[in-house]
């Protein structure tokens, strides 16, 4: 087989977008933790039930957390396999800690939580740079992240290595001193609108060659 060289001119990079407008309507934090049965607790949102994507290493710092906080509460989107998560949940003595939901409005879900946890283990086959981030941070939620693929790309998330201690410790941490975040323009690089712009402009220079 033989090597196609392409100029690095010729090699355009776009980055996933959402829609900005769309991710601020509909429930108010209040009502959106409402719908899945919270109160004053501080709540946890964890996005899967691949092995990829840390399920595993967000459930063992769950139970480190709960000895700090005995209330802590984390909702673990599963998917289509809901069931399965609950009997994991249930085997690690969680049940009264985790609400397991199946297919969700992310959105919303996200309003409900206090931070967003993204242990990836590798973003291969997943998303090099996950959709459900870039959600969390358009709405202002503290994201903890590990340093995979292309999450580091993505600027104000805490990033740690993917281990049990550093992940419960950066919990309780950010439990202990919380408050929303403020990305500032960083969202606006991964907004609709731009990498619209973006697409357009490299059809348009592709076009008059």
């Amino acid at each position: 087989d033989s090597l196609v060289f392409i100029p690095d001119d010729k090699i355009y990079v776009v980055p996933p977008c959402i829609d900005l407008h769309r991710l601020n309507q509909g429930d108010s934090r209040e009502e959106a933790r409402k719908r899945i049965g919270l109160h004053d607790e501080p709540t946890l949102l964890f996005v899967g039930e691949r092995k990829a994507k840390g399920i595993d290493l967000f459930i063992e710092s769950l139970k480190s957390c709960r000895e700090t906080f005995p209330d802590i509460k984390a909702a673990i989107v599963a998917g289509l396999e809901k069931e399965s998560v609950m009997s994991r949940i249930k085997s690690n003595g969680l049940d009264n800690n985790v609400i397991v939901l199946g297919i969700v409005n992310m959105p919303q879900l996200i309003k409900a939580c206090d931070i967003f946890i993204a242990p990836f283990l590798s973003t291969f086959d997943v998303a090099d740079i996950p959709l459900s981030i870039l959600e969390a941070i358009a709405l202002g939620k503290p994201v903890i992240a590990t340093k995979v693929g292309g999450i580091p790309e993505i600027e104000g998330l805490t990033l740690i290595e993917p281990n049990v201690d550093q992940l419960s410790d950066t919990i309780i941490s950010h439990l202990s001193n919380h408050s929303d975040f403020d990305y500032g323009e960083s969202i606006k690089f991964f907004s609709s609108e731009r990498v619209g712009r973006m697409i357009e402009n490299i059809y348009n220079e592709v076009a008059h060659e």
